[in-house]
């Protein structure tokens, strides 16, 4: 007589209970107007939670107003205004995570400062040049320049480094 295991006895088992369940959960339920059987019995209706409600694309989730292509030109002026007067009241941040992943600040209003900031930049670049053109080769020395970084600063082809200006 020939042994059998019993996984070759389970698995198809299983695999047809799966199947037989995959088969009746896919059954249409009968129509109201149909009595079966046991049409005497009645049947609860099973609670279906709502679908959610498809979104316009770029909506934010929470946003309860009907969508802007529905309202009309004043009220869309009304929505905009609305949002100009909130956006003004609330604080710019302050900071910001960067590429590097860091946390660098934000600098508003910094048109002042980097005009000084540039402005003592050309005063230092005049200064440089007035001790380039008395002794280049002591230039080069003192601030650990080439003689030939010192010629393309002289000639214009190069700025000077920036060690050098802040």
């Amino acid at each position: 007589m020939m042994k059998m295991k019993l996984s070759s006895l389970v698995l198809p088992a299983l695999a047809l209970l799966l199947a037989a369940w995959w088969f009746l959960q896919d059954r249409p339920l009968a129509p109201d107007g149909e009595a079966g059987p046991d049409a005497s019995v009645p049947v609860a209706t099973p609670t279906v939670a709502p679908a959610p409600v498809a979104r316009p694309v770029g909506q934010v989730p929470g946003y309860t107003a009907p969508p802007i292509e529905s309202l009309t030109p004043a009220e869309v002026a009304q929505l905009h205004r609305a949002e100009v007067e909130r956006s003004a009241k609330s604080e710019p941040p302050k900071t910001f995570v960067g590429i590097d992943g860091k946390t660098h600040a934000f600098e508003y209003n910094s048109s002042a400062k980097s005009s000084a900031k540039e402005e003592a930049r050309e005063v230092r670049r005049a200064l440089l040049m007035r001790q380039l053109m008395a002794d280049p080769q002591r230039f080069a020395r003192e601030n650990k320049l080439t003689l030939k970084e010192v010629q393309w600063i002289v000639d214009g082809d190069s700025d000077f480094p920036d060690r050098l200006l802040d």
